[in-house]
């Protein structure tokens, strides 16, 4: 307002508008990327981990709209008030966004506006159901909650199918699934469960080249998994019609190897 009223009480200068236009410039400015979030808000997701320049590349196209984000575990165990910095983090970012944190703990000191607090256990998949039919179609889902399989993976089965044609579902923290602590190879019936589901995905997206009777049904995944990008520690699963056009039968009847093995 100071500048503003020089500027009317005063003959025109380009060097003061020019400073006016860096200062408010300066103030109006949206933060960069996600990684200037995450530092603001102190989440953990930079810092020890280093998801946040994948999240800006694959949440870029979706910034400015008006889409629902779920993240899973809010963080600061069970302390009601503790947590809530990647929410923050996602509220910022998505400046239309609605933004749902679940916890298996009641967080009843996180209140913002756009920010939802949900109350649920990411293993149990008929909760999660009715929460996503509920409050969804969602545009991006993140699981940071537990990291033991035999959570992620009733979650990711819930949950998929409410995540909107487009949209995209993250898993973070892939490295417990190499932990005995964690439910990973302490176990040999549960031996990289969340890792083989993500290897299993692969195959649904490739469903188109398979080899397999006519009247096999499609699963939900081979149906709509139309993209898996994996990083360290990370998965990033995205979510369409998975109906592109297959290899002709001919060619996949060809017995290729044998040719060669003959040469």
């Amino acid at each position: 307002e100071l500048f503003a009223t020089q500027l009317a009480d005063e003959e025109y200068s380009p060097a003061i508008a020019a400073g006016v236009r860096q200062i408010t410039g300066a103030i109006s400015q949206r933060p960069r990327d996600v990684t200037d979030l995450a530092v603001r808000f102190g989440s953990d997701k930079w810092g020890g981990r280093w998801y946040t320049p994948h999240y800006q590349k694959y949440f870029e196209p979706y910034r400015e709209q008006a889409v629902k984000v779920l993240e899973i575990g809010i963080g600061g165990y069970d302390l009601p008030d503790a947590g809530g910095e990647s929410l923050r983090m996602w509220k910022h970012y998505f400046r239309r966004g609605l933004i749902y944190g679940m916890d298996i703990y009641p967080k009843t000191g996180i209140h913002e506006s756009r920010v939802q607090i949900l109350q649920g256990d990411q293993g149990d998949e008929e909760a999660l159901d009715s929460m996503a039919r509920e409050l969804g179609p969602f545009d991006i889902i993140i699981d940071d909650g537990s990291h033991i399989s035999h959570h992620i993976i009733p979650s990711f089965n819930a949950l998929f199918p409410h995540v909107k044609p487009g949209g995209i579902y993250v898993i973070e923290d892939l490295a417990s699934a190499y932990w005995p602590g964690w439910g990973g190879d302490a176990d040999p019936s549960a031996q990289y469960r969340t890792m083989d589901m993500i290897k299993d995905l692969l195959d649904d997206l490739h469903q188109s080249e398979q080899i397999r009777a006519g009247d096999d049904k499609r699963s939900m995944t081979e149906l709509t998994v139309t993209g898996v990008h994996v990083h360290h520690n990370l998965a990033i699963i995205d979510k369409g019609l998975n109906t592109e056009q297959g290899a002709p039968e001919w060619l996949r009847g060809i017995d290729h190897a044998s040719a060669y093995a003959d040469k």
